[in-house]
């Protein structure tokens, strides 16, 4: 699996492609490429719209492109809203960004988070990654 990074990129998004790479590995995504948009509010909301028919700024969207021809996908971060959360849950960007491309990854790997009890696994596996690949301390034990 090969992570190619669009648009502007902070440093420490790419200093841990290779953590990245791994939680790939471990969760068995079947991947040639993953490209990794960061974008603004406005672009955010025109995907959100388009694709999903939400009205609303949303911090990421990941898009399945696997097919019979291509192993690619594609994942979308809004920065501005990723700042927002990380203020919010009082945390610094970079474990916030880290953060959304676990997610992302786990949507890819087929986890969802339509309802409490599937956000709450997901959220299990975000602290799993962060905590034992990242070595970001959270919540959960």
């Amino acid at each position: 699996m090969e992570v190619k990074l669009i648009n502007h990129f902070n440093k420490f998004i790419f200093k841990n492609i290779d953590k990245f790479l791994e939680t790939g590995k471990y969760l068995k995504l079947d991947l040639e490429i993953i490209f990794i948009n960061i974008v603004s509010k406005e672009d955010i909301l025109e995907l959100n719209k388009k694709y999903l028919n939400h009205n609303y700024y949303t911090d990421i969207l990941t898009f399945d492109l696997r097919d019979n021809i291509s192993k690619d996908s594609e994942i979308f971060i809004c920065y501005s809203v990723a700042e927002e959360n990380s203020r919010f849950l009082n945390i610094d960007i970079e474990t916030e960004m880290t953060r959304l491309v676990i997610h992302g990854l786990l949507h890819l790997a087929n986890y969802n988070d339509k309802n409490e009890k599937e956000k709450s696994e997901m959220t299990k596996m975000e602290n799993f990654f962060l905590q034992h690949l990242f070595h970001v301390k959270t919540d959960e034990k």
